[in-house]
């Protein structure tokens, strides 16, 4: 595996992690929205609690799985190519949604 690969791959690992981070942040405050929010507005807020909770799941999905592929690539001995983009990522991004650039 050539470094300049090796680099593009880390680089990768990094903005997920970093994009996972901020899903975790983001149900932090949302599920902090909904334990403070009027009783009218729980059902709402709730709503948005589990809309982050399933962004973080996504975000989470995304950073294991480009992780079992830089590790599948380092037992060969990095003798494969690997793209620094997982399948999961691709689907994502077919999605229409913003993530991960959104943060």
């Amino acid at each position: 595996m050539n470094s300049e690969l090796h680099a593009a791959q880390v680089d990768h690992l990094l903005e997920l992690y970093c994009a996972w981070r901020t899903e975790c942040a983001a149900v932090r405050a949302a599920y902090e929205r909904f334990s403070t929010a009027d009783p009218s507005e729980r059902g709402l807020a709730f709503a948005a609690y589990e809309a982050a909770l399933d962004r973080e799941e996504s975000a989470a999905q995304l950073y294991a799985d480009q992780i079992s592929l830089v590790s599948a690539t380092l037992a060969r001995g990095g003798r494969d190519t690997v793209t620094t983009e997982s399948r999961s990522a691709r689907a994502w991004a077919t999605t229409g949604s913003a993530w991960p650039w959104r943060w």
